[in-house]
């Protein structure tokens, strides 16, 4: 059974490499099912792809999301119709869903066990610069995301680096929470980002 379903797998194989549609829906596929819940299946394509969870509010999250439920309501309800859907669509279709499949499995996250020239971050700067990003659009350093989880002397210093004035002494007597907003109105509309963002 092994050596004739090898003989199978293996014309099948032959054969998808000439057919780039029937690929690319099956690449699409694979990811799809995945990836995102509802469609959860493991198919023949030894691709592997992690869903990743963003744990922080961001604009970024926010844009995946809603890019998620527009996807919900074109993809069919079930797993059992997705290879068929996978099919009938054209390739602008399957390769913006592609993209969204890429797009969630990032994972550009630098953990505290992770070095600086780790492969996966490496490769995360370099989709990065591949895709223009420029942080100062996608993220502003607030109170809640930044200032508030940082000591006095990281938060004095971004004021300083963000404003290019010295930090009042009078600040040195602010409570912790009330540095962080202050250094939120101060920092505001700079374009200053925390280090790990200016990569």
């Amino acid at each position: 059974m092994e050596s004739l379903t090898d003989a199978r797998s293996a014309a099948i194989s032959a054969l998808l490499a000439s057919n780039t549609h029937v690929a690319l829906a099956s690449v699409v596929y694979t990811l799809v099912s995945g990836l995102l819940p509802a469609y959860y299946s493991s198919g023949c394509l030894q691709l592997t792809a992690k869903f990743t969870h963003h744990r922080e509010d961001s604009r970024g999250a926010s844009e995946l999301e809603a890019i998620y439920e527009q996807w919900t309501e074109r993809l069919p309800k079930s797993g059992s119709a997705l290879w068929e859907w996978c099919l009938k669509q054209d390739t602008d279709t399957l390769l913006q869903l592609l993209a969204y499949c890429a797009a969630r499995s990032v994972n550009a996250v630098r953990a505290k066990s992770d070095r600086a020239d780790c492969e996966r971050l490496v490769h995360g700067n370099a989709l990065a610069s591949a895709l223009n990003v420029n942080m100062p659009e996608w993220f502003t350093p607030a109170a809640d995301n930044y200032f508030g989880r940082v000591g006095r002397t990281d938060i004095l210093s971004a004021i300083t680096e963000a404003t290019g004035k010295p930090a009042k002494r009078s600040w040195e007597k602010l409570r912790k929470t009330e540095l962080a907003a202050l250094a939120e109105r101060e920092v505001a509309g700079t374009g200053w980002l925390p280090k790990p963002l200016m990569a």
